[in-house]
């Protein structure tokens, strides 16, 4: 997929491109964005993120490294993996806890959204 916007492989691409590459990554089966495929589609959400990476820029502050983007792409991934299966469990797991939560609250709508839809 690097190739498409580095075709002579200098493993540079403008930072204007990053926005087209990540679009690209999350519209993939890669699994680089597994839990936030959603929030990824939303170019307000997908502006912060970038500027959260802090990739570093090269070439007179003009372009993204590969490696760079390699490595804290990589790292985000392992990351909210890592956060998910630490802090909120499986799906099923998170799907229980809030229906317990829901049941002891008297909340019956959420619960039906819940088996309606997958978070």
């Amino acid at each position: 997929m690097w190739k498409q916007y580095d075709p002579e492989a200098t493993s540079f691409i403008p930072w204007s491109d990053f926005d087209s590459l990540l679009l690209d990554l999350i519209n993939t089966d890669a699994k680089f964005f597994v839990h936030s495929k959603t929030e990824m589609q939303d170019p307000a959400y997908r502006e912060t993120w970038i500027k959260n990476l802090e990739l570093p820029l090269h070439k007179k502050f003009n372009c993204f490294n590969f490696y760079d983007c390699l490595t804290l792409i990589s790292r985000y991934s392992c990351m909210s993996q890592r956060f998910i299966d630490t802090h909120l469990g499986t799906m099923e797991e998170i799907k229980s806890k809030i229906s317990s939560l829901n049941k002891m609250q008297g909340v019956t709508v959420i619960e039906e959204l819940l088996n309606q839809k997958t978070l």
